[in-house]
Formats: structure tokens, C-alpha cells, sequence
């Protein structure tokens, strides 16, 4: 699979973990243990970006990626953690508009786009 693809599946991928951590702040329940959520060399698109060649590593978005990529995995942990020992309202707050969660989702959905914008 092609950089742009990759991309753009991380992308979808790391979308649907807020409605993932929504859900368990409301129930109170998941599958993922705080320990592996905060992997995030276990998660494909994780793998993916240490596998790729040094001539990709070399670049500014590369440079930025991976590092966000691991705030995105300790921030969701957190929030995990939080709804798992029935800290839902802290949870929602980390999830919400301005919430630590938000913003490190957002800076590296941003960093992914703009890394897929440099691809056209």
C-alpha cells in the first residue's frame, strides 16, 4: 500500500477512537487495557510508520508524526483509564471540544493531511 493510502486509512482509523472512548465512558467497560491503548507501536498504522525507509524518515512529516502519534495513544490511555475507574466526568472532559484528547487527535489528524497534501 502506497504512502497516500496508508495515510488516509490512519486517518479513518484514529477517527473512530473517540467514539470507541465515548462508548466505554459509558459503560464503564472495553476490550483494550489502558496499557495497550498506550502502545502505540501496536497498532498497524504505528508499525507502519517505524517500518517505513530512511528516506521517508528523513522527512518534516515524518519528523512530526510519530511522536504526535504517541501523544494521540498516551492521551486516549488517560482517558481510558479515567472512565475505567468511573471518572466519567473527567473522561467526557478529555474528550470533549477542548480536551487534551481532542487536541492531540486533532494536531495529528492535521499532520496526516497536511502529509497527504505534500503527496499530490
Amino acid at each position: 500500500m502506497d504512502i497516500y493510502s496508508q495515510l488516509s486509512k490512519a486517518f479513518a482509523a484514529h477517527g473512530f477512537w473517540k467514539m470507541w472512548l465515548i462508548q466505554a465512558i459509558n459503560t464503564g467497560e472495553t476490550d483494550l487495557t489502558v496499557e495497550n491503548a498506550r502502545q502505540d507501536e501496536r497498532c498497524g498504522f504505528g508499525r507502519w510508520l517505524q517500518s517505513l525507509p530512511d528516506d521517508i524518515k528523513a522527512t518534516v512529516y515524518w519528523q512530526k508524526v510519530p511522536a504526535l502519534h504517541n501523544r494521540f495513544h498516551h492521551d486516549a490511555a488517560h482517558v481510558l483509564e479515567l472512565a475505567l475507574h468511573g471518572q466519567r466526568t473527567d473522561a467526557m472532559s478529555e474528550v470533549a471540544q477542548d480536551g487534551g484528547f481532542t487536541e492531540s487527535s486533532r494536531a495529528l489528524t492535521h499532520t496526516i493531511m497536511d502529509w497527504k497534501a505534500a503527496l499530490d
